[in-house]
């Protein structure tokens, strides 16, 4: 039943004991335990969720937040130190590269060795035998050592056993990164295959449109800690905080918010920031940064430059941004998302892409900023987020993404529904041009 809970995790906490010399761990058993001559690390403390029978859960966190520990323990690899874990069904793992595999056995032995431990007899495991081989495309090479494979080949036939012995819990933890384009793509549609007929997934990724794309809940580890659980765009913008407590040099800025004076100058020049009253409702929702710049309002426009809220496909939106520096920036990164109603990101823009450029700001500035498009959108009901960045630090001019500390980002800044006809699958509607001919 969908609404049977397989996965039950309660109160659980690992520790492990960390010897500072290898001659404390002798000490330590003369002594027998009168006295410690190690300290206590908590890899996980005080951890608390339920999975339901078909669910997909995305488990996000920084390096060393406790994400493989965690899946270890919940596949019975680990004992947790304080708590437990119920699993109920069959549970397939994908976790650390070539994890179960022994290395002196072939790609063929160790496949056998990996289903008879998952539960399948020999004539179940020949029966799938070809189409596990098969799925991991890896040659002549499934009847050599598995120590002579690369990290990809580890990984392809790791996880073709994983999807081909009917598990009713599949769990991946980040092995997937060490594959190609191809291959990835390739997984994720077979693991969409298995979401599809109710198997339960745990799926571990930094890649956070993978998660938003595969899961509709998410678990946010910190530290050890649970820090969030909840549907996957709430918890994917905490971890979004989260990174960005960690990037800025400067946090929690003495300014003033500029909601509390009426700013309508900027030098000589008459702006119009427009009515942000709306926006500032949307953008209580969620919002996060440093704030060394911020929006001070986003409007939803239609053609005529009307707020609106109902498009047809192919309408004209424009976008329009109005942008406050609140200190010096050398250069400033704006962009936006649009969201589907389950948080996905069906569209993406950003000046990066568009190769424009804002460059030395100072503090009071503001810009306005207008995105004009034709919505190629389906159907249905759409968030758009938005954010500014600026670097982290200002050695070189090249700007990277990897090196963006977040302004302002703000997960609903407008909403819009686009309605009509547009009976297609998907979320976008091409504006294909055919030509079609005769070859014999």
């Amino acid at each position: 039943m969908l609404s049977e809970i397989v996965i039950q995790v309660k109160d659980v906490a690992k520790s492990y004991d960390i010897y500072n010399h290898p001659v404390d761990r002798l000490k330590q058993i003369l002594w027998r335990n009168k006295r410690e001559f190690y300290r206590k690390f908590w890899a996980l403390q005080g951890i608390n969720f339920e999975v339901k029978n078909g669910e997909t859960i995305g488990i996000i966190g920084r390096n060393g937040s406790g994400k493989s520990t965690l899946l270890q323990i919940i596949c019975g690899i680990l004992t947790p130190t304080v708590g437990h874990v119920n699993v109920k069904g069959r549970v397939a793992a994908l976790l650390e590269l070539g994890a179960g595999f022994n290395p002196e056995f072939t790609g063929r032995e160790n496949v056998y060795l990996n289903a008879a431990i998952l539960g399948l007899n020999k004539s179940e495991i020949n029966e799938r035998l070809e189409d596990i081989f098969a799925f991991a495309d890896i040659g002549g090479f499934v009847d050599q050592p598995v120590k002579t494979y690369s990290s990809g080949m580890f990984v392809r036939l790791a996880f073709s056993v994983a999807i081909n012995v009917e598990p009713q819990i599949l769990v991946v933890d980040e092995a997937l990164a060490v594959g190609d384009a191809a291959f990835q793509a390739k997984c994720m549609a077979r693991m969409r295959r298995l979401m599809d007929v109710g198997v339960t997934v745990l799926f571990v990724s930094h890649d956070l449109a993978a998660v938003k794309a595969l899961c509709q809940k998410a678990v946010l580890l910190e530290n050890g800690r649970m820090r969030a659980f909840g549907s996957t765009e709430t918890v994917a913008d905490e971890y979004l905080r989260l990174i960005n407590e960690g990037h800025s040099s400067v946090q929690n800025l003495p300014i003033k918010s500029v909601y509390e004076k009426n700013i309508d100058t900027v030098g000589a020049n008459k702006v119009s920031v427009g009515n942000d009253e709306k926006f500032k409702k949307l953008a209580a929702i969620q919002r996060l940064g440093n704030r060394k710049a911020e929006f001070l309002n986003v409007e939803v426009l239609d053609n005529e430059w009307r707020p609106s809220e109902a498009f047809s496909h192919g309408d004209v939106m424009i976008l329009r941004m109005i942008i406050k520096a609140n200190t010096e920036i050398n250069y400033l990164a704006f962009g936006y998302h649009i969201r589907d109603r389950n948080g996905i990101d069906v569209v993406y823009a950003d000046n990066l892409l568009e190769k424009k450029e804002l460059r030395n700001l100072v503090p009071d500035d503001i810009y306005e900023i207008q995105w004009s498009f034709s919505l190629p959108l389906t159907n249905g009901h759409y968030n758009v987020a938005v954010v500014v960045s600026s670097p982290v630090t200002t050695v070189s001019d090249v700007v990277n993404c990897s090196d963006l500390a977040i302004c302002d980002f703000v997960s609903v800044a407008g909403q819009f529904r686009v309605h009509g006809d547009t009976q297609i699958h998907g979320y976008v509607k091409l504006e294909n041009k055919i030509n079609l001919q005769r070859l014999k």
